[in-house]
């Protein structure tokens, strides 16, 4: 499949823009204990944090559907059918033991949602393009009316006495933006997408607007995630078209090395992270009995984390420990499917 360096740019800067908050889960002092975005009790600091974050997931899964609409692999059921699996796969095992360090909880989250709508795809990637646009536009826009638990909204059921099932990311809205970016990839690999974010940032306002009563800055961009809102996607895309159009002129050669390996990456910082955590708490003098993993993420309950430019300094130290290592995993043979 031919590389799009503008992809890769776009991809890589919401990798590294998605590693600050992880980061701040592992290491900041409320992460464990209250909402960034809850405005009673965050700070101006912790919410902008929080909030650019949300560019992340939505990129993802759009950029997903435009690299079906790349792929020219000859059986594409089959490869999206088996990409899909794996995705889950990894969400369930891989992704889910380097956040929790064990399986008390498994969770349904982004990669999962990717690859349920991989295996979706395969079956509807031949419906016209049109037809897809309308279905992706009603799942994103439809999820708000029609809560579903587990499928349109997020829920927590308990597999076994130990084993907690989390869907973080319910798959039909995330699906609904994976099947937008699809629908529309030949006209969004255009050098005009900075009109599509203008227009969604005009319609993002003119919602915000109607919906915010007590209106200020953080109100209104105090958008929902979980699951995502009509004003978060509309936001977060608008702000991507504009990103994308910026990197079709100037590609970023730092952005590429994390852009075009970004399941490794995925995976792969996850480790990293706890490794600087398991660091940092030995050197203030804890020792490894003391760390507490499943919903904890390792932190022992005694500690009261790190202040917030703290976070900034683990997270450019975590991407500066990734960049050679996914230099290195690009150049010296990659495995198929990371």
């Amino acid at each position: 499949m031919k590389r799009f360096q503008s992809i890769d740019s776009l991809r890589g800067l919401v990798m590294v823009i998605m590693a600050l908050d992880h980061v701040r889960d592992f290491f900041h002092t409320t992460a464990l204990t209250a909402n960034p975005t809850d405005l009673n009790t965050t700070t101006p600091a912790l919410f902008w944090t929080r909030v650019i974050t949300h560019l992340c997931a939505p990129t993802f899964l759009f950029l997903s559907g435009v690299s079906v609409y790349l792929n020219k692999t000859e059986n594409k059921r089959q490869y999206l059918l088996t990409r899909g699996a794996l995705l889950i796969l990894f969400d369930f095992t891989l992704i889910a033991f380097g956040l929790f360090w064990s399986f008390q909880s498994l969770l349904f989250n982004v990669l999962a949602a990717i690859g349920t709508g991989f295996i979706l795809l395969a079956f509807l990637y031949r419906v016209p393009k049109k037809v897809l646009l309308i279905i992706g536009i009603l799942l994103v826009v439809g999820n708000a009316f029609l809560p579903i638990p587990g499928l349109t909204a997020p829920t927590a059921f308990p597999l076994s006495k130990s084993i907690l099932f989390i869907v973080g990311y319910p798959p039909l809205p995330w699906f609904g933006i994976m099947l937008i970016g699809y629908a529309i990839a030949p006209q969004f690999l255009e050098k005009k997408t900075w009109i599509w974010g203008i227009i969604g940032l005009f319609l993002f306002f003119l919602l915000r607007f109607w919906e915010v009563k007590d209106f200020d800055l953080l109100n209104l961009f105090n958008v929902n995630k979980y699951p995502p809102a009509l004003s978060f996607t509309l936001l977060t895309l608008s702000v991507m078209a504009l990103l994308f159009s910026y990197f079709q002129r100037r590609p970023s050669h730092f952005l590429n090395v994390f852009g075009r390996v970004p399941l490794f990456y995925f995976i792969v910082h996850w480790y990293v992270m706890h490794i600087l955590l398991f660091a940092y708490l030995l050197i203030e003098g804890f020792t490894p009995s003391q760390f507490e993993f499943g919903q904890n993420l390792g932190r022992p309950g005694s500690w009261s984390g790190v202040e917030l430019p703290n976070v900034y300094l683990a997270w450019i130290l975590t991407v500066l420990i990734m960049y050679p290592l996914c230099q290195l995993y690009y150049k010296k043979g990659r495995i198929k499917y990371i």
